[in-house]
């Protein structure tokens, strides 16, 4: 097992030696620059969400809290509550505020069990449309493939010695930590999106979610927020977004699915 690792991740190494070596300068050059604007971030991606029931939410969560206190209202009263406070009390955009907050503070949990460290913040917000900004700062090589290959520290660090004598052990680490992040940039954009669907889905919450590179990202937004030629923008609904995202985009309307 210990030499049919070794010969794996050699043979890996060798492989992405050519290309690595583009990607290693690059890396470097790029690390440069960020350093000097003082921008440390590896990775950065974007959340784009929307919510589909913000006042079942509120609805629910009043209900709850009113039972919690064992209130002698009837039922009628609080529904009749619940939609006062979901129509003056609790704005779109406040509402959107707290619930997009807790995502954020979710995802660098959730990443942080990955082996992944990275920062989540709230970057736009009107009525139930929000944005989240993710920052990947690092992404720690030996944890995540300790896990995924279900290897000891010691027994990684005695791999990966014979490696770095090899092939050097900046050329091996760095081009590791390339391919790496290469394969967890996939993985963010493929997944994290289903996730919080799923997760929000849990507690009660209908969202919908497009996540978005940085390069992607801006494109996307000016599409979903351009004004018509009456200088109106549209509510960004969730069929809406979907919409821009799958390139249906017709100016002040848009082509339905075809199923």
């Amino acid at each position: 097992m210990f030499f049919f690792l070794l010969s794996l991740i050699a043979l890996a190494v060798a492989i992405g030696a050519v290309g690595a070596c583009y990607y290693i300068g690059k890396a470097i050059i790029d690390d440069r620059k960020k350093n000097q604007k003082g921008d440390r971030y590896i990775v950065k991606f974007y959340i784009n969400m929307v919510v589909k029931n913000k006042k079942e939410v509120i609805k629910d969560e009043l209900k709850k809290t009113i039972q919690g206190k064992k209130s002698r209202r009837k039922t009628n009263i609080a529904s009749k509550l619940a939609t006062k406070m979901v129509n003056k009390a609790v704005s779109k955009e406040t509402f959107s505020q707290e619930l997009m907050q807790e995502v954020a503070a979710t995802v660098e949990d959730d990443f942080a069990e990955e082996n992944i460290a990275a920062v989540g913040y709230v970057t736009y917000i009107k009525d139930l449309y929000s944005v989240i900004g993710v920052d990947v700062k690092a992404v720690d090589v030996k944890g995540i493939l300790c896990k995924e290959l279900g290897l000891g520290s010691s027994l990684y660090d005695a791999i990966m010695g014979m490696v770095h004598k090899c092939f050097g052990k900046e050329f091996v680490e760095y081009a590791l930590a390339t391919q790496m992040l290469e394969i967890v940039t996939a993985e963010i954009v493929a997944n994290v999106g289903p996730e919080i669907v799923s997760d929000l889905a849990e507690e009660g919450v209908d969202v919908d979610v497009v996540v978005k590179s940085a390069a992607d990202q801006a494109p996307f937004f000016y599409a979903l927020t351009k004004p018509d030629s009456e200088g109106k923008i549209e509510p960004i609904t969730s069929w809406r977004m979907q919409a821009v995202h799958n390139g249906q985009w017709q100016g002040k309307t848009f082509k339905a699915p075809s199923k």
